[in-house]
């Protein structure tokens, strides 16, 4: 390459740096509906009280959080209590219809009816305990912080 050819190669390099136009994306993420506390000063000084509103903000909003869990967890426990005695008074029923049949010489629907109530009721139970039991490790394979 020639002199005048490199020169050239570097005039045009020089104009397109020129022309090339810089940009930045910037991306700033927090783990908190509350800005740091620099930033929270430079919007109070922009608009004073906001740091009071915002902080009122937050903690109706922790409230409000607190009481649907509590009504979740409260509602939760209302049904599966209704089941567990829902379950109870049936399986008592059917139990006691073994039972009368039996008392009637009908041995064979009686014993079926017996059995398969008895064994109904033992795998729902370990059904359950083996859903609990998962139930726990996947919360815990979720939040290994706080086991």
């Amino acid at each position: 390459m020639s002199k005048k050819d490199k020169q050239t190669v570097t005039r045009f390099l020089d104009e397109a740096d020129s022309q090339i136009a810089r940009q930045e994306v910037v991306f700033m993420a927090r783990s908190s509906f509350l800005p740091p506390p620099k930033e929270l000063k430079e919007y109070e000084e922009i608009l004073p009280g906001i740091t009071d509103r915002l902080l009122s903000s937050f903690e109706k909003q922790q409230e409000h959080r607190f009481a649907l869990e509590k009504n979740t967890v409260f509602t939760g426990s209302k049904q599966t209590l209704r089941g567990q005695i829902l379950a109870f008074i049936l399986g008592l029923i059917t139990i006691i219809g073994g039972l009368y049949l039996i008392s009637q010489g009908k041995d064979i629907q009686g014993y079926r009816l017996l059995i398969g109530t008895a064994a109904t009721l033992v795998s729902v139970f370990i059904y359950g305990k083996h859903q609990n039991k998962k139930e726990r490790i996947e919360k815990a394979r979720l939040n290994p912080e706080k086991n």
